[in-house]
């Protein structure tokens, strides 16, 4: 309470209309930081792509190992996120400074539309004996939808204009739960060359959960802990307009656990 009272509030003489409802959609995706998410998430998928295609081959190939890896990957990312958004107004019309909390449902997609693979394998039944598999994956996805709850703080740069910008920072929570349970899938097709031995071909498709990939794709196999919730952390700038006495749009973006750019209808009552 004592941190309210001492906001700058600068409304004005009209002590109503301090509540105000809103619906928002945005446009989400991680492009911006594809380098490092690249090297990230990229050296989990080498390691899940490698146990699969030796799982695969080890019919024709018993006890191969891998002796050597290359893989070549294009990134890609996207999705989509909604709510409703309560927002309070101390000081009435025309606040700088306002309160809010929203429930938002994110759609969160990290994908690699096509990785390139090479792959040279060692038997350890007959050492000297070598395959090499070449082939490609495709469709490698990465899906979450998670449940979040956040508190946000919104600065309006001169409020009493009916267009004017406006500054918002927020934090919040979603369960891991949703997390965990967001779906890896991928198509692969590969070909294995050994010596004098007919070239072998393979194809199949694969999906589990964002949980089991993770677990799958660790160094050696163990469960990675994860904590029961995760954060989400949120920096706007935006432009606010005002339509009519109780209706306002925004239009706005930033970060907001990726890159941003929001629409939103509010009704001030």
């Amino acid at each position: 309470m004592l941190l309210l009272a001492s906001l700058p509030i600068h409304g004005t003489d009209d002590p109503y209309h301090q509540s105000e409802f809103a619906i928002f959609y945005s446009s989400w995706g991680w492009n911006l930081l594809e380098k490092p998410l690249e090297k990230k998430i990229g050296g989990l998928l080498e390691n899940r792509i490698q146990d699969l295609l030796v799982d695969e081959i080890s019919g024709d190939f018993p006890q191969a190992v891998v002796h050597s890896y290359q893989q070549t990957i294009d990134f890609d990312s996207g999705g989509s996120n909604f709510g409703f958004e309560a927002r309070w107004y101390p000081g009435g019309r025309d606040t700088t400074i306002s309160l809010g909390f929203s429930v938002e449902r994110s759609s969160w997609r990290i994908a690699f539309p096509l990785v390139a693979v090479r792959m040279v394998v060692k038997s350890d039944l007959k050492p000297g004996d070598y395959g090499l598999v070449e082939g490609q994956v495709e469709n490698v996805q990465l899906r979450i939808e998670p449940l979040s709850f956040q508190f946000k703080i919104q600065w309006d740069w001169w409020p009493q204009w009916r267009v004017h910008p406006f500054f918002s920072f927020g934090a919040g929570l979603f369960s891991i739960r949703s997390f965990e349970e967001g779906r890896f899938t991928l198509k692969y097709t590969a070909d294995l060359g050994i010596p004098n031995v007919a070239n072998k071909h393979y194809e199949d498709s694969f999906d589990e959960s964002v949980r089991e990939f993770i677990d799958n794709s660790g160094d050696d196999g163990s469960e990675i802990k994860l904590p029961s919730v995760l954060p989400i952390v949120e920096l706007h700038l935006g432009v606010r307009a005002k339509l009519s006495k109780h209706i306002s749009i925004r239009v706005d973006g930033g970060f907001s656990n990726g890159f941003v750019i929001r629409g939103t209808v509010s009704y001030r009552i």
